[in-house]
């Protein structure tokens, strides 16, 4: 990577240990004495010249989120978890633009009924045009059927920004691999790829770079990965790719400078320019970051 290549790292897990005051969702890999504190990812951002990171709960948890934003508001930004328990999902989504200043909403549940073909009769239709008005980005990680609903929202919201988390790649389950990572066992290439390359038509659609650890067959660098990630740059083009470090499931293999070298390893006849845009350009743009 170029010694000018700096980094907005646009997908990160931040968490204290689960305890009364800060309770969270728990699982094998996070468990609730495991944490990912800020001030040790400070370190690592300053070691990789990463100006900027987005930080995305566990769960419908904020009380750490709004703490981080609060302390450092030029250092990070804040994705929400929709509740799907949540008596007003409305409500919640004003309150977290007004009170911690998100910038977008992870829907990890259903959009809609599968079936649906029409934007107005999906189940969170009326919630999607809120976040609209709002300017906030739907960070989309759900499942295969829901996936193939993405096209009625951006046709519908055009003013919308949407980002599909982890290549496009689906939700099915988690196991937990020898490194205590989530692992999605899912055959290569996914049948989620080609649903994604389609949905490059919707100039408000965005894919993120990341996740390859999650997914692959194979040891760092995961080049079995590579080809599919090569099919969603040439789709979408550098400037519609967000690089991610999923932080911090990566922290001790392969480590955040790996990752970091992922986008020469795959997409290494790119320009200084291209790249720029893949490591930090885009997502400076979508979250309307300061230069």
């Amino acid at each position: 990577m170029s010694d000018k290549t700096w980094v907005v790292d646009s997908h990160l897990h931040l968490f204290k240990k689960a305890t009364a005051d800060y309770p969270r969702d728990c699982a094998s890999f996070y468990p609730a004495e495991r944490e990912a504190l800020v001030d040790d990812f400070i370190e690592v951002m300053a070691v990789n010249n990463v100006r900027h990171a987005v930080i995305v709960p566990l769960g419908t948890e904020t009380r750490y989120l709004i703490e981080i934003l609060k302390a450092f508001p030029e250092k990070f930004s804040g994705i929400a978890v929709l509740d799907y328990k949540s008596q007003n999902p409305g409500e919640d989504i004003h309150r977290w633009k007004d009170e911690i200043g998100i910038k977008g909403i992870r829907i990890m549940g259903e959009i809609g009924d599968p079936s649906t073909t029409r934007f107005e009769d999906l189940a969170l239709a009326q919630l999607l045009r809120e976040m609209a008005s709002l300017d906030l980005i739907l960070w989309f990680y759900g499942s295969l059927e829901q996936l193939k609903l993405i096209h009625l929202v951006a046709r519908a919201l055009p003013e919308m920004t949407i980002v599909l988390n982890h290549l496009g790649f689906c939700q099915q389950g988690f196991s937990v691999d020898g490194f205590n990572r989530p692992h999605i066992e899912v055959k290569l290439p996914p049948q989620s790829v080609e649903i994604v390359e389609a949905l490059a038509e919707f100039k408000n659609i965005n894919v993120k770079f990341s996740g390859e650890y999650g997914f692959s067959h194979e040891k760092f660098p995961f080049l079995d990965i590579k080809p599919i990630a090569t099919r969603i740059l040439d789709s979408f083009g550098p400037s519609r790719m967000l690089w991610a470090s999923d932080w911090p499931w990566i922290e001790v293999n392969p480590g955040y400078e790996s990752l970091i070298a992922l986008t020469d390893i795959y997409f290494g006849g790119i320009s200084d320019f291209d790249r720029q845009e893949i490591m930090g350009g885009n997502a400076q743009r979508l979250l309307k970051l300061k230069s």
